[in-house]
Order: C-alpha cells, then sequence, then structure tokens
C-alpha cells in the first residue's frame, strides 16, 4: 500500500484533481478578505520611506489568525470532500458561509479587532462573564452573539464528520497538509514581526500607524501568552533589591528600607504642613468625594486641550473652582488595578484578571489604603460601579481596600428603580444614584464616596442619554461627552445643595484610554502605539482651602492618597509608594506605571523628559548581569525589570503592611 494520498489517484480517500484547484480558490478567496481588514494601514505605503518590503511583513506577521482559520477550513473542506455530491455542496455552502461571517466581521472591525464594537467584542463578554445578564448590549453585538453561536455549532458538526473521514486517511498525508504548515506559519509570523521592525520607516506617522497595527491582538496575544518567565519569582520570596537599581528608584521618590522585614513602611505620609490658608468653610472632618472617570486622557478632554471645544463642559466648570494638576499620569491600567494603585498608593505586580489568584498571593497581600485609614479616623466608606461585585472579583478588591459597602449594578438598579441601559448601568444613571445616596444620607458625616464610571470604556456605545458631540460621527468623543454630560447631574446638584461647603471632590482618570484605532483617529498627530499609560485629567474641589486653579507638577495616582491625607492633615504610619503634591513630591518629578505585562517610565533624558511605554516581551529575555549601570542616574527597563521582580516577591511574601 503506497504511503500518500498523491500516489493514490484511483482511491476515494483523495479528492479529484480539479477540486484542488477549488479548494486553493476557496483557501485564497478567504485570507484575502480578512486582510482587508487591515487595509487601513495600506496608506503607509504612501511614504517614500517605507518599504514595501516592511508592509508586506507586518502584515504577514499578523496575519497568523487567518491562516489558523484557513487550516482549519482546509481540514473541514477535506473531510466533507468525500460525501455525496448533495450533501458535500451543502456542507460546503455552510462552511463558506461561516468562514465569510468571520471575514466579513474583520473587515467591519476598521482594523482594529478588540475595540470596535462591530463584531464579537472580547470586553463586553468579560462584563457579560461578571454577571451582569440582562444589560442591553447594542444590537450588533446581539446579533453577532447569535451567528457566532449559530456558527460554533456549524463548524462543530463539521469537524466532528471531517474528524470521520479522515480516519481513514494517511497519517503522513494529515501531517503534511495540516501540521507543516501550523510550525511553518509559527516560524514565519514571529520572523515577519522582527522584520517588519528593522525596515519601517522612521518618520512620526509611520511609526505611530505600525506600533497600533503591531499592537493588535493577533501580535500581542501570542507574545503574553508565551510569557512564563515570571512564575519563580512567586517562589523567591527571598529576592533582594540591587543596590544601584535602589539608589534610582530615589528619584521617583521611592525610599526602601530592605533591613526592615516591611521595607515600604514610613512613619509619616508628610515632612511640612500644606501651604495653603483655610477659608470659612474650614472644618477638620469634611467629606470626601472621588469619582474615577473611565479611560480619561488628559488629551481628550477641553480641560486640557482645544482639540475638541466644549467636549467636556461640566468638568471645565469644574475647574473653575478646583485646582487642575498637569502632568498626572496614571500609574497602573486596567480599572480594578488603577483603583488599587490609586487608593493603595502601590504600583501593582498582577493585572485585572490574576490579582485574586492563589499563585501569587496576591489577593492575600495586606494593604493599608486611604478608605480603610479614613474608616480607622470616623469616616463611612463606600465605593460604587456599574457592574456586578463578581466581575473580576471586583467587590472582593474594593472590601480589601477598607470599604465598608461595595454597591454594584445590582444596587444601582434597585436603589433608582431602573433597568440597565448599556453594557453596564449607563454614567446618567449612577450619577443618579450618585444624588439619590446623597439626598437620603441623613447628613450622617463624614463619609467617603468612590465612584468609578464605566461609558466612556471601548469599544465606545454610548447610552442614549448622551448628546451626541459635533455629528456623531466619533464614536469614542460622544461616549466622553456623554461621561461628561453625565457628571452634570451631580454636579449642578451638589453646587446647590449643603454639600458644597463641607465636602471634597476629587475628579481623576481610573486610567488612561487604551491605544486603539479610535483613539488614534481622535489623536492622529501622536503616536499612541503601546500607549497604556498617559497624562490624564485630575482635579480637586476643597472648600476649607484656597488653592490655585493650575498646578504642573509631575505626578501619577500613586500620589492621590497621600495628597488626600495631606489635606485632611492626617499624618499616619503608611506603606504609600506615592507622595503628596503638596509637598516631597515637587521634589521628585518622575514616576512609573505598573503592571503584569505593562510598563511605564517618565523621567529625565538627557535634560528632556521622557514617556517610556513598554511591554515585558520588550525587555524579558534581554537582560542579563549587565543591565546595572551606576554611571547614568536614568533607570533603565532592564533595571525597572529587577524592581518589578522584587515587588513580586515582597508581594508573595506578604511584606507590604503588617
Amino acid at each position: 500500500m503506497r504511503s500518500s494520498l498523491c500516489c493514490m489517484p484511483d482511491s476515494k480517500l483523495q479528492p479529484k484533481p480539479e477540486r484542488h484547484f477549488a479548494l486553493l480558490g476557496y483557501l485564497s478567496a478567504f485570507l484575502l478578505i480578512c486582510l482587508l481588514w487591515r487595509m487601513d494601514f495600506l496608506a503607509l505605503l504612501g511614504s517614500m520611506k517605507l518599504p514595501i518590503s516592511g508592509i508586506a511583513a507586518a502584515l504577514a506577521g499578523a496575519l497568523w489568525m487567518d491562516v489558523l482559520l484557513a487550516l482549519v477550513m482546509l481540514v473541514l473542506l477535506l473531510g466533507t470532500d468525500r460525501l455525496g455530491k448533495t450533501k458535500r455542496v451543502v456542507s460546503h455552502v455552510l462552511l463558506l458561509l461561516g468562514f465569510a461571517w468571520v471575514a466579513i466581521a474583520r473587515i467591519a472591525d476598521g482594523a482594529y479587532f478588540y475595540y470596535s464594537g462591530n463584531h464579537v467584542d472580547r470586553i463586553a463578554l468579560e462584563h457579560l462573564q461578571g454577571e451582569a445578564f440582562g444589560m442591553r448590549l447594542d444590537s450588533r453585538i446581539t446579533v453577532y452573539l447569535i451567528l457566532a453561536a449559530l456558527v460554533a455549532t456549524l463548524a462543530l458538526c463539521l469537524l466532528l464528520l471531517a474528524a470521520r473521514e479522515l480516519r481513514r486517511m494517511e497519517k503522513t498525508e494529515i501531517l503534511r497538509l495540516v501540521l507543516a504548515p501550523l510550525v511553518g506559519l509559527c516560524f514565519s509570523s514571529w520572523f515577519f514581526s522582527l522584520f517588519s521592525d528593522a525596515t519601517f520607516g522612521r518618520d512620526r506617522e509611520t511609526r505611530s500607524r505600525l506600533r497600533v497595527l503591531q499592537a493588535a491582538p493577533e501580535i500581542a496575544i501570542p507574545l503574553l501568552a508565551l510569557s512564563s518567565g515570571e512564575e519563580a519569582v512567586y517562589r523567591d520570596r527571598s529576592f533582594l533589591l540591587h543596590p544601584v537599581v535602589k539608589k534610582k528608584l530615589r528619584k521617583f521618590g521611592l525610599k526602601i528600607d530592605e533591613s526592615k522585614k516591611y521595607p515600604l513602611i514610613k512613619q509619616t505620609v508628610f515632612e511640612k504642613p500644606h501651604p495653603f490658608a483655610r477659608t470659612e468653610h474650614w472644618l477638620s472632618k469634611p467629606n470626601v468625594i472621588i469619582i474615577f472617570f473611565e479611560s480619561f486622557s488628559a488629551e481628550l478632554t477641553s480641560v486640557y486641550s482645544q482639540r475638541y471645544p466644549g467636549l467636556t463642559p461640566n468638568l471645565e466648570d469644574f475647574a473653575k473652582v478646583s485646582l487642575v494638576v498637569l502632568d498626572f499620569f496614571n500609574s497602573s491600567t486596567p480599572t480594578v488595578t488603577a483603583l488599587t494603585s490609586s487608593h493603595a498608593s502601590i504600583l501593582p505586580v498582577t493585572n485585572t484578571m490574576t490579582w485574586f489568584e492563589k499563585e501569587n498571593n496576591s489577593g492575600q497581600t495586606k494593604l493599608h489604603a486611604l478608605p480603610a485609614i479614613l474608616r480607622e479616623h470616623g469616616w463611612q466608606t463606600k465605593h460604587v460601579h456599574s457592574l456586578e461585585n463578581s466581575f473580576v472579583h471586583t467587590g472582593k478588591a474594593m472590601a480589601r481596600l477598607g470599604f465598608d459597602e461595595v454597591i454594584d449594578g445590582t444596587g444601582i438598579g434597585k436603589r433608582i428603580g431602573e433597568r440597565r441601559a448599556n453594557w453596564g448601568f449607563s454614567d446618567h444613571q449612577i450619577f443618579r444614584y450618585v444624588v439619590k445616596d446623597l439626598k437620603e444620607r441623613e447628613r450622617r458625616s463624614p463619609f467617603l464616596l468612590s465612584v468609578a464610571t464605566v461609558d466612556s470604556h471601548a469599544p465606545f456605545m454610548p447610552s442614549r442619554e448622551a448628546p451626541a458631540y459635533g455629528d456623531g460621527s466619533m464614536p469614542i468623543l460622544t461616549s466622553i461627552h456623554g461621561a461628561d454630560h453625565a457628571f452634570g447631574i451631580f454636579w449642578h446638584w451638589f453646587k446647590s445643595s449643603g454639600y458644597y461647603t463641607n465636602t471634597i471632590v476629587v475628579a481623576l482618570a481610573d486610567h488612561a484610554m487604551f491605544p486603539g484605532k479610535e483613539n488614534a483617529e481622535a489623536r492622529p498627530d501622536e503616536d499612541l502605539g503601546g500607549r497604556y499609560y498617559d497624562r490624564c485629567f485630575f482635579g480637586i474641589y476643597d472648600p476649607r482651602h484656597e488653592m490655585p486653579r493650575r498646578m504642573r507638577i509631575v505626578s501619577s495616582q500613586l500620589d492621590l492618597a497621600p495628597t488626600l491625607l495631606h489635606l485632611l492633615d492626617m499624618n499616619v504610619r503608611n506603606h504609600f509608594e506615592g507622595l503628596s503634591i503638596f509637598g516631597m513630591r515637587k521634589q521628585f518629578p518622575a514616576v512609573l506605571g505598573m503592571h503584569e505585562y505593562l510598563f511605564c517610565i517618565y523621567q529625565e533624558v538627557d535634560g528632556k523628559p521622557k514617556l517610556d511605554n513598554f511591554t515585558l516581551e520588550d525587555i524579558e529575555g534581554n537582560c542579563d548581569s549587565t543591565q546595572f549601570d551606576p554611571s547614568t542616574s536614568v533607570l533603565n527597563r532592564c533595571e525597572y525589570l529587577h524592581f518589578y521582580r522584587w515587588k513580586r516577591a515582597l508581594n508573595a511574601s506578604n511584606r507590604i503592611w503588617r
């Protein structure tokens, strides 16, 4: 018996020769259609500095997902080819329709698969997994969810049918048809990604668009999945910080004493009282309201930039009576880790999906955050957010910070008597809840109320109450404009209430806007590729003190807790990695950002400030014993990786707080 199908022309196991061309045509057409979703990037060919080989390599390097789908399609076609004519035709039609839907969904995405809303959106699905059932999703999402279920069912049936038929094929032929292309694909995708870096042009627009392309999930996800070198750090609880790194961290305001079991603990928050005079409304224990605006980069507000006039008019009104801080950055991302970083003034070593895992001990690591400190001094503490407490264990994360109550979407709905208006309770509903809650507090004071909004989250599906910005052609701007409009519900009521003279209101971003396609379109003159850390909105209204309206100071979310405690004259023991912007922060104009995979260093390099966003994949495997450079005060990426590993060991051994 011959070992290859190609040597058995009369065998029923082999498709007829004329069908080889049909199979090749199917696969080629599918790949070409999928390639169309990246046509947006072909405008790069207009740059004379850009070699055609560069764009071709980048596109090929990002096409691996579609090639995998094509290989699955090949297996299904081979397996169904031996069916009777009628069954074969029906199977092929259904199969091609299913794969056409996949291809069209990717084209409709407009070149960024995760963040458009024109397909089965990963972020929306993750929020659904948070038990936020019953929410009204965008109609396109609902339709695609139904289609996806049908396609999945069809694919499973065809795969089982193909598997039955493939059992009759020679194993060597199966390996030749499927395994060999798969191995070649993995290698070529890796090679193309590297090659595209070396061949692309150097002009700013080209780099910007290239980085957005390379940040696409098709490239980013495999790299994240391959990151496995950090697990040993969890077990190394005696990891010591290198003296060179320890010295360089001082310019970021980080003072670490490894002679102590808890090297971050300090006895005071600030050294001197803040410089502001008291007003007639001064009182020792004011209420505190902190509003975290979803993904509020400073450049996408009309408080900081006039790129889009009138985009955030209510925050402009807030800024007229508040201190607005310039050069303020997020210190982590996404929301849960960013809120932890803000309230606890700590650089988190995990991400939203891993902070609660037992393997890294982060869920058990003790923290002493702003809510816990205020609660110890007589404040009632509450956090409000629009999804369910079970979503990425948000309820547990906030309770761990010291909140007495954590109100989720279910609690909001019951309190205001409304159903979900979007993929969570909308910002308008959140602020209606806040106003109702404040009205019914029966003057119980003092309290800390923390609020997290959601409408300006990708994939940018504005609520029905959100007024369109301009002609409404850019959902990202309408989402931001709608979030500001919702804030107006609270702010205009607040100004006429009794709280106006006895309550501090802090408004800030939970983190920077993700570097997706929509963000790049809204800021076409900037290089946003991979920028998960950026300048963000930060304002403080304090009726008890006479404060300036603007303050330019390099700072981050790490500074929120010490800054508020400074305003409240509460000098307590702490483990904070941030500093008060009214105190020591002025002496340290450099900040860090941390996450399990995403990092940031903002520091002065060669006399100029530099914002460096990078990932674990950018540096892991490239650092050795020569990474420590005592000849300069600049903290390099490898030295930061060393600090990150030290933080993970500290976290794993529960040595943050007693």
